[in-house]
């Protein structure tokens, strides 16, 4: 199995960014060292939910200290940018990382972040759809051909030269899709696109997967295109790793519950405002209480919690399903940079040697 570290990390107000971009920019870096597949930035802007915002900005910065890993996004939200933007800021990208850079994309939807950059959430499928079709037809045109002309309901534009700079993978940068649903693992493959998929326990996952591998071997692509395909393809979890399991539960408690309450406000179409206050210290402090089954529908599908054994042992089962690359979340619900990174550190000198002495018993 593969690893890729996945960089979402929130931030409890403009006290915190600093500590928190230091903290994920080392992690990065010691990921690349380790062996780690790939770096991948999501996206959210305004609510920090996400300290960084901009993965393109991020992952420039990145890009050139990588000795061996990809860079990536998952995601980056499509709908928010102009088509030809995006175009270039993807194959920038793939200059900066001499071609390993891997797009994934998917449409978002929250309101607040939508609204900043005037947008209409209803419409976040449909306009992801477009600006990746635009982007497609830019990276195609090149001088001398017809101008191509472009219009979506919050923008247009035309397209008279090329996409500046060219891509080093050609003939653009490999391209992924977030996908939750069957429909949507299904058009991914038939379009030889990787998938990134998440949220869901390991028999789940395994259907998902077994479904996109049976229909990307059914749509006819070249055979480079689906080992790149089946390579890049990864599922997410959040992840903690601690002593024992009663450490790690121990040490999430209250991070869960960060989490949640910065997610809740994050995809929240109702003012700030009347959600959060803030302590004498500055502290951000949340309105908002997590129903118990969110919480426990949150454990159960989206995060592997426990100490080396444990968590090796949820990752075998992953294993046994199919899936052969996961993304790794370290970083969230405001958990002290201490514990994050014995947590990482945990995972890379505990659980990777017992998922690779199981490799070569097999």
């Amino acid at each position: 199995m593969r690893f890729a570290l996945y960089l979402n990390p929130q931030t409890r107000g403009p006290e915190d960014d600093s500590r928190v971009i230091d903290l994920i920019t080392r992690m990065s870096l010691e990921a690349d060292r380790l062996g780690f597949s790939a770096v991948m930035l999501t996206e959210h802007h305004f609510t920090g939910y996400n300290t960084f915002s901009d993965p393109f900005v991020f992952g420039a910065y990145l890009a050139p200290q990588l000795r061996q890993a990809w860079i990536g996004s998952s995601i980056v939200v499509a709908p928010l940018y102009d088509p030809l933007r995006f175009a270039e800021h993807c194959n920038l990208l793939d200059q900066l990382s001499h071609g390993r850079a891997i797009i994934g994309v998917g449409p978002g939807g929250s309101p607040i972040e939508f609204a900043g950059f005037g947008r209409d959430h209803r419409v976040a499928r449909d306009l992801t759809e477009q600006v990746v079709d635009i982007a497609l037809k830019a990276w195609a045109h090149d001088y001398g051909a017809p101008p191509l002309e472009f219009e979506t309901p919050f923008m247009k534009g035309r397209l008279d030269g090329r996409v500046m700079p060219t891509s080093v993978r050609k003939p653009h940068p490999l391209l992924a899709r977030a996908c939750v649903s069957d429909a949507s693992v299904v058009t991914s493959a038939r379009r030889g696109w990787p998938i990134f998929t998440g949220r869901f326990p390991p028999e789940r996952t395994g259907h998902q997967w077994q479904l996109y591998r049976e229909t990307l071997m059914a749509a006819g692509h070249a055979e480079g295109l689906v080992q790149e395909c089946l390579e890049w393809s990864a599922a997410l979890k959040m992840i903690y790793v601690g002593e024992t399991d009663a450490q790690a539960w121990s040490d999430v408690e209250e991070p869960i519950t960060n989490y949640l309450q910065a997610a809740w406000v994050a995809n929240s179409a109702d003012s700030l405002e009347a959600e959060i206050s803030r302590t004498n210290d500055g502290q951000v402090v949340f309105a908002t209480s997590v129903p118990a089954e969110t919480r426990q529908t949150m454990i159960e599908r989206a995060m592997i919690v426990g100490g080396p054994e444990s968590v090796a042992s949820t990752l075998r089962a992953y294993a046994a399903a199919g899936v052969e690359h996961m993304m790794l979340w370290f970083v969230w619900g405001y958990n002290t940079p201490e514990r994050v990174w014995r947590s990482f550190e945990l995972f890379n000198q505990e659980v990777r040697p017992r998922l690779a002495a199981q490799s070569a018993s097999v």
